[in-house]
C-alpha cells in the first residue's frame, strides 16, 4: 500500500469513527450492530440485564421503545424471545420529568424515610406505569404508596387489574428500569432499593403477561444484602449479560465502517479487496458477511491491512489484533464498545507518520489506548466517585505490587476520609475498611490479584491514573 493510499484510508476511518463518545450511545439504525450472544436480552423472561458501562445498557433501554431497532435486533440475532405488539412503559431512570412521571431520587428517599418499604415503592411505580386507574387517581407518590401499605385488600386488587387487562389483550407488558445507581446517594438505601426491585421481578415471574427489564452494572448486585431474600438466585441466574468479546468488537468496527454514509462504499471496497468480503444490503443496512462476524483469522487479516502486522518494528511487542483488546479490558476481562471505538477513533486522528505504509501506526494505537483510559477514568468518577478517590491516591505507585504498599499509601494520604466524603460511597466492612475498599475495587474490575499475590491494575485504568508499569503503555506526561 502506498503512503498516499494509507493517508486516504486514515481519513475515511476518521470520518466514520467520531471521537465524541456520546455519538456511540444513540447510533442511527444503519450503524447498530448486535452480537448474536445478546439475543438473550430480547427474551421477555430475562428481566435482569447486567453489563458494565459502555456495553449497551442504556442503548437497549431506549431501543425497546424503537420498533425499527428492535426489528433489526430480532433479525440479526434470529431471536423469537420478544413477543410482537408488546406494550413498553418507562418505569424509572434519572431523567427529570415535569409531568406525572416516576418519583425522583429525593422523593424516593423521602418515601423510605416515611416508613415505606422499597418493595412497596417499586410496586407503586410499576402499577402506575401500567396505568392502573385506582393508583393513578392518587395525586402524590406518598398517597400511592400508602394505598399499598395501609389497605390490605389493595395489593391483590391492583395486581389483578394490571394482569387481567394484559390477559384480555393477550399481549405482554414491559416496564423499563435504568440508571439505578442514581436512585439514592446513600449506600444502604441504594442496596435496600435494589433488593426491593429484584423482589418485584421475582413476583412478576408468577404473572403471565407482566414483565420488566432492569439494567444494572455487575458491581451493583455483588453485595450479599442485595440477594438477602428467598429465591433471589432465580432472578440473578435467570438474567442476561451484555458482554462483548474481541470478535464481537471487530465485527462492530467493520459494520460501522461499512455503513458510514460518506466513507462506507470505499471501505467496503477495501474489505472486499483484502478478504473477498461481500456485504449484503437489506433494509438500508449493509450486513457483514459471516466470515467478518465469526472468523478471527479473517478479522485479523483485515485489521492488519490497516495497522500492519506488529505493534512495533517487529512482533516482539505483539500483534494489533490481540494487543488492542488486551489493553482495553478491565480486571474482570470485560471489554466495552465505547473504549474500543474511542481508541480506534483517536488512532485515526494521528497527523504524523505520513510515510507509514499502513493507515494506523502502532504509536497512534497506543495513543488511542491512552485516550480510552482517560475516558474510562471519567466514567469511573461518574459511576463510582469513591473508586476515583481511592485510585487517585495511588498515582506514581509502581504496579503490580503487594497489597501492603497500597494499604500504606491509602493510610498516608487519608484516603478513607475522601472515600466516605464522596458521592454514593460504598458500604465498607467496619472491621477492615481498607481491605474492604480493595475488594470493592476488585469487584468493580479495577484491581486484580495475581497468582503471586501481588495486585495489578489493567491498562485501561492504569494509564489514566499514572501508575507506572515496566514495558507497558506509558501515561501521558503532565
Amino acid at each position: 500500500m502506498s503512503a498516499v493510499d494509507a493517508l486516504e484510508l486514515r481519513r475515511l476511518i476518521r470520518a466514520a469513527l467520531p471521537t465524541d463518545p456520546v455519538q456511540y450511545d444513540t447510533p442511527e439504525k444503519s450503524l447498530v450492530y448486535v452480537p448474536r450472544r445478546h439475543a438473550e436480552v430480547l427474551e421477555v423472561n430475562r428481566m435482569l440485564v447486567v453489563g458494565e458501562r459502555g456495553t449497551g445498557k442504556s442503548f437497549w433501554a431506549r431501543s425497546f421503545v424503537d420498533p425499527a431497532i428492535l426489528a433489526l435486533a430480532r433479525e440479526v440475532t434470529h431471536s423469537a424471545g420478544l413477543p410482537e405488539g408488546m406494550l413498553v412503559k418507562r418505569g424509572w431512570d434519572s431523567q427529570l420529568d415535569a409531568g406525572d412521571g416516576p418519583p425522583d431520587r429525593q422523593e424516593i428517599e423521602g418515601l423510605l424515610n416515611g416508613g415505606a418499604s422499597a418493595y412497596q415503592i417499586w410496586t407503586a411505580i410499576y402499577l402506575s406505569a401500567m396505568d392502573v386507574g385506582e393508583i393513578r387517581s392518587r395525586s402524590t407518590w406518598r398517597e400511592r404508596v400508602a394505598l399499598l401499605r395501609d389497605d390490605v385488600t389493595a395489593w391483590g386488587r391492583l395486581w389483578r387489574a394490571a394482569s387481567e387487562r394484559q390477559e384480555a389483550r393477550a399481549k405482554h407488558a414491559l416496564v423499563i428500569f435504568d440508571e439505578l445507581d442514581r436512585v439514592s446517594f446513600e449506600p444502604r438505601k441504594r442496596l435496600e432499593l435494589l433488593r426491593g426491585l429484584l423482589q418485584l421481578l421475582l413476583d412478576l415471574r408468577n404473572t403471565r403477561f407482566l414483565r420488566a427489564k432492569v439494567f444494572v452494572r455487575p458491581d451493583m448486585i455483588e453485595a450479599r444484602e442485595i440477594r438477602a431474600f428467598p429465591d433471589a438466585s432465580k432472578v440473578v441466574s435467570g438474567g442476561a449479560e451484555l458482554r462483548w468479546d474481541a470478535i464481537d468488537l471487530y465485527a462492530l468496527l467493520w459494520h460501522r465502517l461499512a455503513n458510514h454514509e460518506e466513507a462506507g462504499s470505499r471501505l467496503r471496497a477495501f474489505a472486499s479487496a483484502v478478504v473477498s468480503a461481500e456485504f449484503e444490503s437489506r433494509g438500508g443496512v449493509f450486513h457483514l458477511p459471516e466470515a467478518l462476524r465469526s472468523e478471527p483469522e479473517t478479522q485479523r487479516r483485515l485489521l492488519h491491512a490497516l495497522t500492519g502486522p506488529a505493534m512495533g518494528p517487529n512482533r516482539k511487542r505483539g500483534i494489533p489484533y490481540v494487543w488492542l483488546p488486551n489493553h482495553l479490558e478491565d480486571a474482570s476481562g470485560t471489554l466495552t464498545v465505547r473504549s474500543f471505538l474511542i481508541a480506534l477513533a483517536e488512532a485515526a486522528q494521528d497527523d504524523g507518520h505520513l510515510d507509514h505504509e499502513f493507515p494506523l501506526h502502532w504509536d497512534a494505537l497506543k495513543e488511542g489506548v491512552r485516550r480510552a483510559s482517560e475516558r474510562r477514568r471519567s466514567e469511573l468518577e461518574e459511576d463510582l466517585p469513591w473508586a476515583d478517590a481511592a485510585m487517585s491516591a495511588l498515582e506514581g505507585l509502581g504496579i503490580p505490587c503487594e497489597y501492603e504498599k497500597i494499604r500504606d499509601r491509602w493510610s498516608e494520604r487519608g484516603t478513607l476520609a475522601a472515600v466516605h466524603a464522596s458521592e454514593r460511597p460504598p458500604a465498607l466492612r467496619s472491621d477492615d475498611e481498607l481491605g474492604s475498599l480493595r475488594d470493592a475495587l476488585k469487584a468493580a474490575g479495577v484491581f486484580d490479584e495475581r497468582t503471586d499475590r501481588r495486585w495489578n491494575v489493567p491498562d485501561v485504568y492504569r494509564v489514566a491514573y499514572r501508575l507506572p508499569l515496566r514495558g507497558g503503555v506509558s501515561p501521558r506526561r503532565s
